[in-house]
């Protein structure tokens, strides 16, 4: 198994945070995290898996729809490869997943 998907992944994350926190100026996009992302095997296609602080989840994915292809573009201008992988936004639910099962702990004792 090759590791060029995981370096291309670790390498995506930390550029489109920045692309996110500096270039896009829409503050409905500030309270996005990224959580992680997954690269498939032929470097065609990036999910980013992302959560947020406000609960507009569909709002969220709808707008960062829109941005994916300024946020590729604007990978393209730094990554050092022929083809940018296409950028698919995933809302993760395992933050919220998180909280739930730790009330339920909680609640046990």
């Amino acid at each position: 198994m090759s590791l060029r998907p995981e370096r291309i992944a670790d390498y995506l994350k930390k550029e489109i945070s920045n692309i996110i926190l500096q270039k896009v100026r829409d503050p409905r996009l500030q309270s996005i995290v990224i959580n992680h992302i997954t690269v498939s095997p032929d470097i065609s296609i990036a999910k980013v898996y992302y959560s947020s602080y406000e609960d507009k989840v569909e709002l969220n994915e709808k707008i960062l729809s829109k941005f994916s292809g300024m946020i590729r573009s604007e990978i393209s201008k730094s990554m050092k490869i022929k083809r940018v992988p296409k950028i698919i936004f995933v809302f993760d639910k395992t933050p919220e997943e998180a909280d739930n099962i730790e009330n339920l702990l909680k609640n046990i004792k």
